[in-house]
């Protein structure tokens, strides 16, 4: 078991870009995850969001919708943080971006590399493949099919997902491709 948090733990870590090793980041570009700045960037801002707005899925992940007519989006990918802001706030951290222009094959792989920390399995790819290609659902669903699955809910990282643009976002002047401005928030828990 210790093991297990020990390589959570250390995946964790490359992921927000503490311990990148120029092979991983490669990895991951090519998984479209384009990541955030590294956590220890603490001179960015951090606001106060409200997330009436967003569906909670499995306890404690934030899902805003997609704005109505807005087609694919790219999908801001916060992680929170172990950073306390108060006993009634928790802090979310960009961990990067899955981008809209994708095709399905690689935005499901970079989806379970940040959620799963692993690459999707041939059944679960056949089938979300099948699924997205047809309508059944569509990629916000299918982040909150993602996250109440039983390995997202048995998982310790918890996500808030944000459509880019939105109004979400743009309240705070975010630009697109601002990862090194990128606000921190905080959400009221």
């Amino acid at each position: 078991m210790k093991n297990f948090q020990l390589f959570v733990a250390e995946h964790t870590r490359r992921i927000l870009g503490q311990l990148q090793s120029p092979d991983l980041a490669q990895e991951e570009q090519r998984a479209g995850l384009i990541k955030g700045p590294p956590a220890a960037s603490m001179l960015r801002q951090t606001h106060d969001l409200d997330v009436s707005a967003a569906e909670i899925v499995a306890g404690e992940n934030y899902v805003f919708p997609t704005p109505e007519g807005a087609g694919r989006v790219d999908w801001c990918v916060m992680l929170r943080s172990d950073v306390a802001v108060s006993p009634n706030k928790v802090l979310f951290e960009l961990m990067g971006r899955l981008r809209a222009e994708l095709d399905t094959h690689a935005f499901l792989s970079a989806s379970f590399q940040a959620f799963f920390g692993r690459e999707i399995d041939p059944i679960g790819l056949a089938n979300y493949v099948q699924m997205l290609q047809a309508g059944q659902i569509t990629r916000h669903e299918l982040f909150k099919i993602l996250l109440s699955s039983q390995e997202g809910r048995e998982r310790t990282q918890r996500f808030l997902l944000i459509p880019e643009p939105s109004s979400w976002l743009a309240a705070f002047n975010v630009a697109p491709d601002a990862s090194a401005t990128f606000p921190r928030f905080s959400v009221r828990t």
